[in-house]
């Protein structure tokens, strides 16, 4: 198993150019091996019950069974109708990664599991940014401009991948990933597992230097501020850490400020702040849509908000779109939460919320700065439909549960 979370991580910086230079049946190796873990963890919960082995289910999976399952009651509702189980698909693999390595975790608290997949996104991370440098400044892009891909993304049905994504005059770069804000938040990712390596303490900053070179290269505003969350809250807690404020006190005043009403406030504050930032975050061309498109999800959510509109956002409505009208072009909420609403109603929304709650509950400490790194690109982005990012990020959420209380940073 340490084999393959190692390949994991290394081929998700990697999926665009998978997609791009191997053929079509490649694209489905992310499929693949999470049929094998969750073989494996199936393995493992049998092994557990022929022995006598109790292990309780946590509150974070308890609701993501949940939301699994109303994602198959509104499939069952609709009629099983081709695009509604795309958008199941897309809205729940995240928690189905989840299930399936919080299963593997809370067998023992494996540190390893993260630990191994850490080492190959990191890794892999670090050469997708040598890549995406050589494509943009070394001619890369001009050796390569005729591989190009006709296969649905994770994000623009139809599109073809080029090696660098250009807009308003800006070379955005990605790498080996499928554009820029894939490349870029599974970068994100890569440089708080950085903290996981077993390496010296320079050789870490040099990686995370490198890393951040290509987030900056990238030109995505939120991963910028996302790298920044981190760097702020992991030296907060390291401080708190040093202050010998206990492990319990410290996580009941993280729940004491991360209850719902709070986490409503800060998604409007950080998008505020984020503004006064980075002052040019309107400059750009359809940024507005970062606003607005929210708010077209929500009052689509209230026009039904029992059963939500599935398949009418994101890629499910993109692909119809490119089959029936041969135009990818569909309503994108822009906002994990928005998405849901639109899309599975108020009990989606509320499942949606209770999980990500019940997940900054139960992290271990050194965890919570991601947590609130990924917080605040969900509330700017439909980020878990890039299949890479969701399988990253919920891989880490199944992992984050306190229990490992002498794993070494």
């Amino acid at each position: 198993m340490k084999i393959l979370l190692f390949f994991t991580g290394f081929l998700l910086p990697w999926h665009g150019a998978i997609t791009v230079f191997l053929p079509d049946e490649f694209r489905w190796w992310k499929e693949v091996f999470l049929v094998i873990f969750f073989t494996l963890a199936l393995a493992r919960e049998i092994k557990n019950f022929r022995t006598g082995k109790k292990i309780g289910i946590s509150t974070a999976e308890i609701v993501a069974i949940a939301f699994l399952a109303w994602l198959a009651i509104l499939v069952a509702i609709g009629g099983f109708q081709q695009d509604q189980i795309v958008a199941a698909r897309y809205l729940g693999l995240g928690f189905f990664t989840f299930l399936v390595f919080s299963r593997l975790h809370r067998g023992n608290f494996d540190s390893e599991i993260f630990k191994k997949f850490a080492v190959g996104l990191v890794s892999s991370g670090v050469f997708s940014v040598f890549f995406g440098i050589w494509a943009k400044f070394f001619g890369g892009f001009e050796i390569l401009r005729n591989f190009y891909s006709t296969a649905i993304s994770s994000w623009v049905p139809g599109q073809k991948i080029p090696i660098f994504h250009e807009i308003d005059g800006v070379s955005r770069m990605q790498g080996g990933s499928s554009g820029p804000i894939e490349f870029s938040h599974l970068l994100v990712i890569a440089i708080f597992a950085v903290a996981f390596l077993p390496i010296a303490r320079k050789f870490k900053f040099i990686l995370v230097a490198i890393l951040a070179v290509g987030v900056a290269q990238s030109a995505s505003r939120a991963a910028i501020v996302a790298v920044m969350l981190l760097g702020i809250f992991a030296w907060i807690f390291s401080k708190i850490k040093k202050s010998n404020l206990k492990i319990a006190n410290f996580s009941k005043k993280i729940v004491e400020i991360f209850t719902p009403k709070k986490l409503a406030i800060a998604t409007f504050a950080s998008i505020f702040i984020f503004a006064l930032i980075l002052p040019k975050i309107l400059d750009r061309t359809g940024d507005s849509d970062h606003f607005s498109r929210p708010l077209v999800a929500i009052r689509a959510g209230f026009d039904r908000p029992i059963f939500g509109n599935l398949g009418s956002f994101g890629p499910a409505a993109r692909i119809r779109n490119l089959r029936e009208k041969n135009d990818d072009r569909a309503p994108i909420a822009e906002n994990v939460f928005a998405d849901a609403f639109a899309q599975t109603g108020l009990l989606g929304l509320a499942l949606v919320l209770a999980f990500w709650i019940a997940i900054f509950r139960s992290a271990h400490q050194k965890f919570r700065p991601f947590l609130i790194a990924i917080f605040f690109t969900a509330n700017l982005a439909t980020i878990f439909e890039m299949t890479p990012i969701a399988i990253a990020v919920f891989l880490t959420f199944g992992t984050s549960e306190r229990g490992i209380e002498n794993l070494k940073l």
